[in-house]
């Protein structure tokens, strides 16, 4: 009897101990890889939480290397997958082109294309060319797949300069998207070196490109007086007799991108 009562204290002494210490408790304190599409500031900044292409599982990286993800036969994937959605297609179309010619820019388009669509849909700035400055500016390439040092340090994959507070008006919620007073110092058309914005994201980034690039109702760009049709090729010059950028094969770098990927066909959506 006496074997039994200690048996049955020995059980539910052990059981209250697992409650208090048990994996249920370790579990509620592990945070979930974040998945779908990056809906604002909560977005994490790139390589904390890397999507890898198409329908594969996010992975979270330990470090701020960029994760460039397993070799994906897109060809393979669009012939044999029955997909109803033209988005889907569409996006297929796209990752097939960009992969045959320069498969890190692929896995970038994948993975930043939902968030190129929806600030165009929100600003009028066409995806198309927003992705094609993303990763023309961003360094992108195969000796430095996590772009370039504007990117690593300042997650600024659009090369935006920083002039301390002359920040433009028309942006209200600066310090929302970036950290001020602080930057990143690189060379460019600069005397010596320029100082470029530290944005807290690439999602930040990402908006603080539409309202720059676009302006508000009471206050738009400069740029907008050149736009007229409001499409990808309107826009490239636009940029062009705006000044966006210095090189002169500025414009030719953005048409090469958007036409050689056929970026072109996330516009529509």
């Amino acid at each position: 009897m006496e074997k039994n009562i200690l048996s049955i204290f020995i059980f539910i002494f052990g059981y209250l101990l697992g409650s208090v210490f048990g994996p249920s408790k370790v579990q509620e304190k592990t945070s979930e890889p974040i998945t779908g599409i990056f809906e604002g500031p909560d977005e994490l900044s790139i390589g904390s939480n890397i999507l890898t292409p198409l329908t594969e599982k996010p992975i979270r990286s330990p470090s701020r290397e960029v994760y460039i993800g397993p070799t994906v036969d897109y060809t393979k994937k669009l012939s044999d997958s029955n997909i109803p959605n033209t988005y889907n297609q569409d996006l297929n179309t796209v990752l097939e082109e960009a992969y045959q010619k320069d498969s890190i820019h692929a896995y970038y388009i994948n993975r930043y294309a939902d968030l190129a669509i929806k600030e165009h849909n929100l600003y009028r700035f066409p995806a198309s060319v927003k992705l094609a400055q993303f990763l023309i500016e961003g360094g992108y390439k195969e000796a430095a797949p996590q772009g370039s040092r504007l990117v690593t340090e300042g997650s600024n994959p659009f090369g935006i300069k920083y002039f301390g507070d002359n920040k433009p008006e028309r942006i209200s919620n600066w310090s929302d998207l970036a950290f001020p007073n602080q930057y990143v110092s690189a060379k460019d058309d600069c005397k010596s070196s320029c100082k470029f914005v530290k944005f807290r994201g690439i999602w930040h980034a990402f908006r603080y490109h539409s309202i720059f690039m676009v302006g508000t109702e009471s206050m738009p760009s400069h740029y907008t007086k050149y736009v007229s049709t409001g499409d990808w090729k309107n826009w490239l010059n636009a940029l062009e007799k705006g000044g966006y950028a210095t090189s002169e094969e500025y414009r030719r770098l953005l048409y090469n991108v958007i036409t050689d990927y056929k970026l072109y066909l996330l516009d529509k959506h």
